[in-house]
């Protein structure tokens, strides 16, 4: 029995709007709670895809960095004083008379430097009014014991003297485990210093970059051995020391977050930052050589510099030399700045570690921290983002929607742009995959219920045409209009008495047979390469060799005649048990050039054609049709078509006969059968029962 034809289940609008917005939430939920997913999913606890979502993030941040205009004011609070490649060539001049870079024992210096030599640095500072000396500089071992008093009477006297600790800490691949080491400063510096602090930089884990600063490290305690202390880090302590806070204070402060009497704006906890400790973001003010004023290690001892550049002023004293490694990569390298300066921008990245406290201690100064873009309204982009691009793709096609995903990524763009300069960080890269998101899954959405809508208007239209005709029409290269001159077989066939029968019978009893018989007829048509060019009531018109071409068309068509009896013999001994009178079929066939394309009316605001064939060997094939009623035959041929007939189709000549409208008249065989061997090919192919 035929199976009905499917129900078309396009999505009605509503529908596509509901649709729309579970896309858009699905998207904007994937992005958000991506950890939750991805905590169920992985086996380890490296989150992949939170390292590559916050690895994105930081070269977004490194973008708008290279891309800002330094700072105006520069770091006016800070001077270094650098021991450089220069100052040691200096001090360490074996060939100068008068050894005024001596140690106390009169021993010509060397590198490092002699402890006493730094007294004479700090003592020289606080002549010049500095109000706090950080020496970026370890003193881990004790020494001379001459140099070392010195040294550590220098500080005492001068009293803001504060010293680097070194803390040391590493993770695992699954950053579950840290490895941590110290290195103090010997007890006679301690004692006598204004403070010590850990002078260790932290880079992001994911990245080698220097993009925060910690603002204290828990490590052993010196004063109860076994316990842990929290230490004020280097450039705090400092900054702390210059604004006038007591250590337990400031370390009160830092707890809750504040410095100075102002909160810190905390970086927020993330893989890629490395640690659960509080750290900020660093406001890095400026370019080498631009943000703050630099001497020389040995200017500063000859009182070659002016004093009043150190008066009032933080002096962070630091080694600038290569070969100590003490350099950071930093996100501050800006075209311009890099071409002013003759460096290449790799280079600008790079930081020797005594100026990059500078700008942490001018970051805790002036408050300008990177603060990140408050949470909640970032979750409520990303929603606003996803719905509205789904809500969008769903009122235009994807490819003109491309335009809205374009204008939403500038706006998110700008947003960055204007809210940096501002001082405040907006990740982009979760906001720029929910809409992209958002879009793709709407995308996909739209071409899967258009590729339906298309596959059920093609199953719809091929009701009303054949498949050939349907595949030509439907074919890109198809041009509408077009026709050509072809050499076709045409069949007619008719029902010799259905409208006589059809009308002793209800309508809806006449419509079934009559579908039940053009179903088995027409399946006929098909199974030979025929097109079915039209149906009219119980009547049938085909042709074989258009729109493409079929081999031994002439053949194929008295063959789908010779079924079409055979079909009809069938469902006459049938026909008793049913209760329908016996019927007959006549059939003509015809070969001659035809004209193949669209036929109908196209100048009217809603054209109306049809594919079909015309010409004089059309005509000639509907008059054959009839003929049969007059001869007593089922099946008549011309002889253009007889002449290409294989031999095991058996005809007999009927005569010439005279067809209306035609001057010539016809030569017309009647077809009475075939020559069929008893195989299982054969057997196959034999016609069912009509309407079985």
């Amino acid at each position: 029995m035929r199976r009905p034809f499917p129900k078309l289940r396009i999505p009605t609008r509503s529908k596509a709007a509901l649709w729309s917005l579970a896309i858009g939430v699905l998207a904007a939920f994937v992005v958000t709670k991506y950890d939750v997913i991805e905590q169920h999913l992985r086996r380890d606890k490296r989150s992949w895809i939170r390292e590559s979502i916050a690895t994105l993030d930081n070269r977004a941040y490194d973008w708008l960095f290279e891309n800002r205009k330094a700072e105006p004011a520069g770091i006016p609070e800070v001077v270094m004083v650098v021991v450089s490649d220069n100052a040691v060539k200096n001090i360490t001049d074996t060939s100068d008379p008068s050894h005024r870079y001596a140690d106390l024992s009169g021993r010509p210096a060397s590198f490092p430097f002699p402890r006493s030599l730094h007294a004479r640095l700090i003592r020289r500072l606080k002549e010049y009014g500095a109000k706090v000396v950080g020496m970026d500089l370890t003193f881990a071992d004790e020494g001379d014991p001459k140099e070392d008093a010195a040294f550590a009477q220098a500080m005492h006297d001068c009293g803001n003297v504060v010293l680097a600790t070194r803390f040391t800490s590493s993770r695992n691949s699954n950053f579950d485990t840290n490895t941590t080491s110290e290195s103090f400063p010997a007890a006679p510096f301690r004692d006598t210093a204004a403070g010590f602090a850990p002078v260790d930089l932290p880079l992001d884990t994911l990245d080698p970059i220097c993009r925060r600063f910690d603002l204290s490290a828990r490590q052993m305690s010196l004063s109860d051995i076994g316990k842990e202390e929290d230490y004020p880090c280097f450039a705090p302590l400092i900054a702390g020391l210059y604004r006038g806070i007591k250590r337990e204070r400031f370390l009160n402060d830092l707890g809750r977050g504040v410095f100075s009497g102002q909160p810190i704006l905390f970086y927020p906890p993330d893989i890629n930052s490395g640690t659960d400790d509080h750290s900020a973001r660093i406001c890095y003010a400026g370019y080498p050589g631009s943000s703050m004023q630099s001497y020389e290690y040995d200017q500063v001892l000859d009182g070659k510099v002016d004093p009043r550049q150190f008066k009032g002023k933080i002096v962070l004293v630091g080694v600038t030399l290569p070969d100590l490694h003490d350099i950071v990569q930093t996100p501050l390298a800006g075209e311009k700045e890099t071409e002013k300066l003759g460096i290449e921008q790799q280079q600008a990245r790079q930081r020797y570690g005594v100026e990059v406290h500078a700008h942490v201690i001018h970051t805790l100064l002036s408050g300008h921290y990177y603060r990140s873009f408050p949470e909640g309204n970032r979750i409520a982009l990303i929603w606003v983002g996803a719905l509205v691009m789904s809500l969008i793709t769903l009122r235009l096609r994807p490819l003109v929607a491309v335009l809205p995903l374009f204008l939403i990524f500038l706006s998110v763009g700008t947003l960055m742009v204007v809210g940096f300069k501002r001082h405040t960080f907006l990740p982009p890269t979760q906001l720029f995959l929910a809409t992209a998101i958002s879009y793709a899954g709407q995308t996909v959405y739209f071409y899967a219920v258009e590729n339906r809508r298309a596959n059920e208007t093609r199953r719809r239209f091929g009701r009303y045409v054949g498949p050939g005709v349907l595949n030509k029409v439907l074919d890109p290269d198809f041009v509408f209009g077009s026709a050509e001159q072809r050499v076709v077989t045409i069949l007619f066939s008719d029902v010799q008495g259905f409208t006589t029968l059809v009308e002793k019978m209800e309508p809806v009893e006449a419509v079934t047979l009559l579908n039940r018989y053009l179903d088995t007829m027409v399946g006929i048509i098909f199974k030979y390469e025929g097109t079915l060019d039209k149906i009219m009531g119980d009547g049938i018109m085909a042709y074989f060799g258009a729109p493409y071409s079929v081999e031994d068309h002439e053949e194929k068509a008295v063959l789908v005649a010779l079924e079409m009896q055979e079909a009809m013999l069938l469902w006459r001994s049938a026909s008793e048990e049913a209760g329908v009178p016996p019927m007959k079929i006549r059939i003509g066939i015809h070969t001659g050039q035809v004209v193949v394309g669209e036929v109908g009316a196209v100048n009217v605001p809603e054209p109306q054609v049809g594919y079909t064939v015309i010409g004089d060997a059309v005509n000639t094939a509907a008059r054959l049709e009839p003929l049969n009623k007059e001869f007593g035959t089922e099946i008549l041929i011309s002889e253009a078509v007889k002449t290409r007939l294989s031999p095991h189709i058996r005809t007999e000549f009927v005569g010439e006969l005279a067809i209306r409208g035609r001057q010539e008249g016809i030569r017309a065989y009647s077809v009475t059968g075939r020559d069929v061997s008893d195989t299982k090919v054969e057997k196959e192919r034999r016609p069912r029962v009509l309407g079985s």
